[in-house]
């Protein structure tokens, strides 16, 4: 495998964790718009907890509720959806060791750095693991199969 190769695999494992970054920025930001329209006067007729529209910064911060709520919901089905084809297929690795490897990097975020300092052993020697694992996983899975 050359290095544009293994370089282009090691992106599409790092989708999942991308879009769950992702995930959560945008749940932070509903967080944030939410402390918001609690601090805005809320005259009679609430919505959903919500303050009644009787002016245009209040239905914007709504508006914008509204579609953060939707942007969560569909970054949430598409995060489950890539973490359970990553598991499906890392499942399928014959080494418990390049598991545990790929998991802690790709579905928990780890840094390979953290990972050699948890094994106590180079970084060189985990991109080599890296590195077999990734090619391990493109004969033994269809991971890469979509691209």
């Amino acid at each position: 495998m050359t290095d544009k190769e293994f370089e282009e695999r090691r992106l599409e494992l790092g989708r999942y964790r991308s879009t769950f970054n992702r995930l959560q920025r945008v749940a932070e930001d509903l967080r944030r718009w939410r402390e918001i329209s609690h601090s805005i006067p809320r005259p009679n007729g609430e919505s959903r907890g919500r303050p009644a529209g009787n002016g245009g910064g209040v239905a914007s911060v709504i508006g914008t509720i509204d579609a953060l709520e939707q942007q969560a919901a569909a970054l949430a089905a598409q995060a489950a959806a890539q973490r359970e084809n990553l598991l499906r297929c890392i499942a399928m690795l014959p080494s418990e060791r390049q598991r545990d490897l790929l998991e802690r990097i790709y579905l928990n975020g780890q840094t390979q750095e953290r990972v050699a300092d948890d094994w106590r052993v180079s970084r060189r020697t985990i991109r080599r693991e890296l590195l077999a694992s990734v090619i391990c996983l493109d004969e033994a899975s269809d991971f890469f199969a979509r691209r």
